[in-house]
């Protein structure tokens, strides 16, 4: 059974980061409103070790103010200044999209197809927030339920981690481990100790084929409970990934 969720400290939406590497591992792009977004974070690289989410807005370089800077100029100068540099973002970006939103644009910028994923959340998760996210190549544990709709109205239950082991279940994000592609897809952008139910259509879950072991027919569509449980051995809603030793990091 998924246990209720208590509520973590809020996650400022303005953030800092400082950089001490030229390369900074950041694609920009401009958005609608002229201001400079941040579309992808390359793997590996210093922006991805210390955290930084694609679709966060650069507004300050050392504590001054760039936020009306053009593009091409901001680009420019973020090229050519001395480090350490301290890059302040916005990350409000997030704030009005629904969760399936959130990890189809991260999915997105980081490679991932993420086609018609469907993600709620609990009415326990509403306004919750965190500190750190999941991301690519994270190891994650989680809590999960898998389940399908029978023609007559019925649901079976095919799978669970109380049946594996009775213990959460483990796998690094981004390798083609998750049972589905749509469960992987649905633990992206995820707080610790947040609950998610994915309803995941045939082509994310096991297709024309369906599967066997589980009983699961062809073409069912999947829904998934899932409850995070750790990001990189991190089990408080509150850790930074910023603040964290290297190996803890990714």
């Amino acid at each position: 059974e998924l246990k209720e969720l208590k509520e973590p400290k809020p996650l400022p939406t303005v953030f800092s980061r400082t950089f001490t590497e030229r390369a900074i591992g950041m694609e920009l792009s401009e958005t609608s409103t002229g201001r400079t977004q941040v579309l992808r974070v390359a793997e590996g690289s210093a922006a991805w070790t210390l955290g930084v989410p694609p679709l966060s807005i650069i507004v300050a370089l050392n504590g001054n103010d760039v936020s009306t800077l053009k593009y091409s100029d901001l680009q420019a100068i973020i090229k050519k200044a001395p480090r350490p540099l301290e890059v302040t973002f916005d990350g409000s970006a997030y704030a009005g999209l629904r969760p399936d939103e959130i990890v189809k644009k991260a999915a997105q910028a980081q490679g991932m197809e993420a086609a018609t994923l469907k993600i709620e959340k609990t009415e326990a998760n509403k306004g919750l927030r965190c500190s750190m996210l999941t991301r690519v190549a994270d190891t994650v544990e989680f809590e999960y339920e898998a389940s399908y709709a029978t023609a007559t109205g019925g649901t079976v239950m095919f799978d669970s981690s109380a049946q594996r082991s009775r213990r959460p279940f483990a796998m690094a994000l981004g390798n083609g481990g998750a049972q589905t592609a749509g469960l992987e897809l649905g633990l992206l952008e995820m707080c610790i100790g947040e609950e998610r139910t994915l309803r995941v259509p045939p082509e994310l879950g096991f297709g024309r084929r369906g599967n066997k072991l589980y009983g699961v027919p062809p073409d069912t569509p999947l829904t998934y409970r899932v409850r995070l449980v750790s990001i990189n051995m991190q089990t408080d809603p509150a850790s930074d990934r910023a603040t964290l030793p290297d190996e803890q990091r990714y």
